[in-house]
């Protein structure tokens, strides 16, 4: 009887099920582990157990794929966490039991079918994360959300610092690169406050000077003043965006156009999130 573990559509989640699975000893081969929101198709001669995520499981998991694989393994890990790839629980579950095996240098037995999977799912990760941290266009937005008491949001966004101008970008990724692309701009603009929205998972992620950065989920539902903040730019960004129109369009060179090169290393569906190009 294989026994199937369900899961919460995380890495924490994902951890805390490799985990159960080893604290039970049945033998890897008499189990699976499945993200819940992956769908359920009942197997024949299988039983499933849900599994409740335990972030105490979890991070001794975390550490131990530090500590007896090494960086790459876990980098590799966390990047697959975040991927829209179908039976990725699974997929992890394998790879780890190989890397415990193994060491470190299980990122390198490329002829294992589970750990090209798990290169190819994590280059097409950092391939988007790469892309969004090249194109993301920041804007100058004036400060002025109606107050709140009924979330810890708005400490975040309206105190602490004197400037009433916040940086804001909008994505559209198809994965959750959102986690991957906020360190670069911590790091790169780290005494300005800015906002990142993916709305495609409705994530936000929000840095202040001398903070860390955060994360938010589902974060329309909690906080739906956050599509206004995209129609309040300032005069001063209005006119820095037509300037920078103007300067595309000029330095453009229509003898040298190679549309089929463009569309390789600036896909379509990037472009409305430029300034540029709206």
């Amino acid at each position: 009887m294989i026994r199937i573990y369900l899961c919460e559509d995380s890495l924490p989640g994902i951890l805390t099920a490799v985990s159960t699975a080893y604290e039970e000893r049945r033998g890897h081969a008499n189990n699976k582990i499945q993200v819940r929101e992956e769908g359920l198709t009942a197997e024949l001669f299988s039983e499933y157990q849900d599994v409740e995520t335990d972030p105490e499981k979890a991070e001794k998991v975390y550490r131990a794929i530090y500590e007896k694989i090494g960086a790459d393994a876990l980098g590799m890990v966390e990047s697959v966490a975040l991927s829209h790839e179908e039976g990725k629980g699974e997929l992890i579950y394998r790879f780890l039991i190989l890397g415990f095996a193994n060491g470190p240098a299980v990122t390198a037995y490329v002829k294992d079918l589970n750990v090209y999977q798990m290169l190819k799912v994590n280059r097409r990760i950092s391939n988007e994360s790469h892309h969004w941290v090249e194109f993301l266009r920041f804007q100058v937005y004036d400060r002025l959300l109606p107050e709140r008491k009924s979330n810890d949001l708005l400490p975040v966004l309206l105190g602490g610092d004197q400037s009433n101008e916040i940086l804001i970008a909008r994505i559209g990724p198809k994965e959750k690169v959102l986690p991957r692309v906020m360190p670069h701009f911590a790091d790169r603009f780290h005494g300005a406050t800015f906002l990142i929205y993916d709305e495609t998972h409705d994530m936000l992620g929000i840095y202040r000077p001398g903070l860390q950065w955060v994360l938010y989920e589902q974060i329309s539902g909690v906080f739906p003043e956050i599509p206004e903040l995209f129609s309040r730019k300032n005069e001063t960004e209005r006119q820095m965006e037509d300037l920078w129109k103007v300067f595309f369009e000029a330095t453009d060179i229509k003898e040298r156009e190679n549309l089929k090169v463009q569309r390789n290393l600036l896909p379509l569906w990037h472009r409305k999130y430029m300034t540029e190009f709206n």
